[in-house]
């Protein structure tokens, strides 16, 4: 906290902070983190919410494109759209639940929280409680494929078995913000056209 005298702060914290038992979790909301990955970021959450002028930016599942051949984890958006693309079946769990967020949205919220004024903890998560399986259906309507190329599984079933139910950010705070800069946060449905839109 002492570095962070006289510097307006913001820290990119998870969903992951709470341990999913809830479909919804505001501001208010109680933590208990679901992972070892939760309880770090609510260790540094601490560590910089005790600053004078910081805030705490909590963001759900961040979705963007990117590459094939990119040599991180894709993100759940762009992994599912090459498969789809590819011709491949997309397996996504039916029991895992998000409120996904465009990356630029996430920017957009980013900028405008490293103003004066902002509250010190936010949650940014996107209008849509969508379970894997319907934000993959939705990424196929958005490239024009069978719904049929995506097989709902169980979250236990593969990769996503360590993820809680329910990583899912509401906020009562965030319209205010949303209001006071003119942004918006756009759903699965318009994030994911405007990504394939400009997809090579």
């Amino acid at each position: 906290p002492r570095r962070c005298r006289g510097r307006r702060t913001v820290l990119i914290s998870t969903d992951n902070v709470f341990d999913g038992s809830g479909p919804d979790n505001d501001e208010a909301t109680s933590t208990a983190p679901a992972n070892a990955y939760g309880r770090a970021k609510l260790a540094a959450e601490r560590i910089v919410g005790a600053a004078p002028d910081a805030t705490v930016l909590r963001v759900s599942l961040v979705y963007g494109w990117e590459p094939a051949d990119c040599a991180k984890w894709l993100n759940f958006f762009a992994a599912c759209a090459h498969r789809l693309r590819a011709g491949e079946q997309v397996e996504a769990p039916h029991d895992q639940w998000t409120t996904p967020v465009l990356v630029e949205d996430v920017a957009a919220v980013t900028a405008a929280v490293l103003e004066p004024g902002a509250p010190g903890l936010l949650h940014l998560g996107g209008p849509d409680r969508v379970s894997r399986a319907e934000w993959a259906a939705a990424i196929a309507d958005g490239l024009g494929v069978p719904r049929t190329r995506v097989t709902p599984v169980p979250r236990a079933a593969g990769r996503y078995a360590r993820r809680p139910a329910h990583t899912c950010l509401t906020s009562t705070l965030l319209d205010e913000v949303l209001r006071r800069h003119g942004l918006r946060v756009r759903g699965v449905a318009e994030g994911v056209r405007a990504l394939l839109a400009a997809a090579p």
